[in-house]
């Protein structure tokens, strides 16, 4: 299926806020959702991409994902691959 949001589960909802704040800070915008919106152990961030995202913008993204991801993991323990 083809579709414009992109949900990254975490599983943990302090994880989550966390990740999304380090992606924040970052400069990338994600929106976060925690239980009850998702059910338990079910926190994920949700990417939106639109079409005007060229791909420069969208490499940019993805490189910014994985060094807060990579800084992430060193200090709060592995992400759900």
């Amino acid at each position: 299926m083809v579709t414009p949001v992109v949900p990254l589960v975490v599983g943990d909802d302090w994880k989550a806020g966390l990740l999304w704040k380090a992606l924040y800070d970052a400069g990338v915008y994600v929106n976060v959702a925690l239980h009850p919106a998702v059910p338990p152990a079910g926190a994920l961030l949700r990417t939106s991409v639109m079409a005007t995202h060229d791909h420069a913008t969208l490499d940019r993204a993805i490189e910014i994902f994985a060094g807060v991801k990579s800084s992430f993991e060193a200090e709060h323990g592995p992400l759900p691959a």
